[in-house]
Order: C-alpha cells, then structure tokens, then sequence
C-alpha cells in the first residue's frame, strides 16, 4: 500500500468519524431540545441527523479499512446512540417525576406539623 492510497483510507475514516459524531451529537441536542420546547419539527429534523450518524457508521464498516472488531464496535455504538436520546429522555422525566412526588416520611411529617 502506498502512501497515497493510506492517506485517501486515513482521511475517508477521518472524515466518515467527524460526520458520525457530529451528526450524532446533534441528533442528542435537537431531539432534546424538542421534547423539552415541546417542537415536533425538531424532533423530526433530530431524526435526519440520526440518519446521517447512522450513514456515516454503515460507511466506516462498508470501507473495509477498519478490522473487524472495529466494524463491530462502529456498528453497535451507532445502534446504541440511535437508543441513547429516547432512553435518556424517559429515564430524565421519571427522575423529576420521582422528585415531585412526597415520600412517605415527607408525609408523615406534613402530617404531625398540622395535626393540632
């Protein structure tokens, strides 16, 4: 392999990696974003991006640059963030839903303090 066909394979990887992240950081801050501002438009150009990390990932494992273990872990983090936003929204709200909600102490304390 010359030098000229490592450049071209270390720039396409580079390149392909860039977009991956990129694309999907963006699809976490506009899905996040949207849920929060309550923007359905957001959540569906969030989608987009989520397409394009996912592109990005069937281009570094399509190349034939990387070893297969590399391939794999592309392959599977790319399904993982596809997962991460939703999952990560839900498991957000359940959390503040929790905190909103008195314990059982918290009410046994309310209660002594009005009872006359």
């Amino acid at each position: 392999m010359n030098s000229a066909e490592i450049a071209r394979m270390v720039g396409t990887i580079i390149v392909l990696g860039f977009c991956f992240v990129l694309s999907a950081g963006l699809y976490a801050g506009l899905y996040t974003a949207g849920r929060m501002f309550r923007k359905t438009w957001l959540i569906w150009v969030s989608s987009l991006f989520a397409l394009g990390q996912f592109l990005a990932a069937v281009g570094m494992v399509m190349t034939g640059y990387l070893d297969p273990f590399w391939r794999y872990l592309v392959a599977a983090s790319a399904l993982a963030y596809l997962a991460i936003p939703p999952a990560m929204w839900r498991v957000v709200i359940a959390f503040h839903r929790s905190e909103e909600r008195p314990t059982s102490r918290e009410r046994e304390a309310e209660r002594t303090r009005t009872e006359p």
